[in-house]
């Protein structure tokens, strides 16, 4: 009897050695860059209730912690008072801190006026590839685009941290 307990503890941890230990989440690391994009058109504009909705795409390019590019897929509220909110899903490709794969962030933001720039906030979805842990989160603010067809600039900074 006392060799079978010693070969199932054997067994036990032959299976646990085999497996490894859980991976960690990393440490949050500081994330930072720039996001080049042209805007386009991707449908007609609709009036509802005083507001321009403007579905939109656009191509863009990230420098910084995410390098690669990215199809994102927007809508553009534009209001009476002349502010504008914009929110978008991001189909980046590329690599962070590194690691390649995909990855899905959410972007919203305000402009309050003609004058002002961008505020808004991003945060990544989900990943595939080595980013398939990637977590993170962030603002960002600038100039922007000053119409469809136009190139535009703005920056971004905040968190990313890779999970088990």
């Amino acid at each position: 009897m006392r060799t079978g307990v010693v070969l199932l503890l054997l067994f036990v941890l032959a299976i646990a050695i085999g497996q490894g230990a859980p991976a960690a989440a990393s440490a949050p690391a500081f994330a930072a860059g720039t996001l080049n994009y042209v805007p386009a058109l991707a449908g007609e504009p609709q009036l509802i209730g005083g507001v321009t909705f403007y579905p939109a795409t656009e191509d863009a390019t990230w420098a910084g912690t995410f390098e690669g590019a990215s199809i994102d897929e927007c809508v553009v509220a534009v209001f009476k008072s002349g502010m504008n909110l914009y929110r978008a899903e991001a189909y980046f490709d590329g690599s962070v801190d590194g690691r390649a794969g995909e990855v899905t962030l959410h972007l919203t933001g305000v402009k309050m006026d003609e004058q002002s720039e961008w505020d808004g906030h991003w945060k990544v979805v989900q990943g595939t590839g080595a980013l398939a842990g990637l977590r993170g989160q962030g603002t960002f603010s600038g100039a922007g685009s000053p119409g469809f067809g136009e190139a535009g600039m703005i920056h971004y900074e905040g968190e990313t941290e890779f999970g088990s």
